[in-house]
Order: structure tokens, then sequence, then C-alpha cells
């Protein structure tokens, strides 16, 4: 396991303003660059979690972090996010604790499923590469089969400031 926080991708230190080539940790090209795109949303995803799926899709795929390899780990965030949600209501409804058979008091079920589901969330985001964070700590050889303009910016940027 990687010790330390998690480097930031590339794009998102160029959508943030902060990407400086003379600072660029990262080799350019070894951050894997998988073919951009939105992956198709899984039929079988329940209804929470494909809301869940609607609302989110679009937006990466806005900024420019979604890739057609990322449905997978998206479809278990999204159920994560669907388990988390029915917990929380859950403990809205009932509280967070319930009575024992012999008088007692214990924390309701649906603490540890809320908790679990959290957990499932932020695990699933970085497995395998496939959240942007986690691609940057990987280093592959990556072919782009399209042009890309932001990969056309970022080499242009390292030219102008002698390969830095």
């Amino acid at each position: 396991m990687t010790r330390g926080r998690k480097p930031k991708p590339t794009r998102l230190k160029v959508i943030g303003g902060t990407y400086r080539a003379d600072r660029h940790g990262n080799v350019r090209g070894a951050e894997p660059m998988p073919r951009r795109g939105r992956p198709q949303c899984p039929s079988w995803l329940s209804g929470e979690a494909k809301s869940k799926w609607r609302k989110i899709v679009p937006e990466l795929d806005r900024l420019g972090l979604l890739t057609v390899i990322d449905g997978d780990c998206l479809a278990a965030y999204c159920e994560a996010w669907a388990e988390f949600r029915s917990a929380t209501e859950t403990l809205a409804a009932d509280g967070y604790t319930v009575a024992t058979g012999n008088g007692g008091v214990k924390a309701h079920p649906a603490v540890a499923r809320q908790r679990s589901a959290w957990k499932a969330m932020r695990e699933f985001a970085s497995l395998y590469g496939l959240d942007p964070s986690s691609r940057t700590r990987l280093t592959v050889q990556a072919e782009i089969d399209q042009f890309d303009p932001l990969e056309e910016l970022l080499r242009r940027g390292e030219q102008d400031n002698g390969g830095a």
C-alpha cells in the first residue's frame, strides 16, 4: 500500500489552474490514458444506483475524467452509494440504537451497513487505477489513439519551458 497523500492527476491540475511543467513529478506519458468516453450504464444496477449514475456520469464526462474502462468501478460505487443511502434513511427513521432482548441497548444493524458502504465507496474509487488519483501512481506507456487538445496543450507547455 502506498503511503501519504494520493497524487493529483495531471488533468485535474490543468483544470484547476495549478499545473506547472517545471514541478510535474510524473514523467509525461507515464500516466495511463485510457480512451475517453462514457461507459454504458449496466442494466442490473438498482434504481437508486442508476439514479446516481445518471447524476455523476455527465459531469465526470464534461470534466474529461471518464474513460470507457471506468464502468465497473463506477457501477460498484453507485451500488455502494445506494446501500449507504438506504442505511442512512433507515437510521433516520429508526434511530442509531435498538433494544436488546435483555433490556439493554446496542447499535442499530444499519450503522454497520452504513459504515461498510462508505468504506466501499472510498475503496472502489481507487481500485486498479480506475479513478483519476490512482492513475497517477501507475507507470505504463499508453498510446493515445485520438487527438486530445489537453494533451497537446500540456506538451506545448513543456516545450516552451525547455522540457522541464
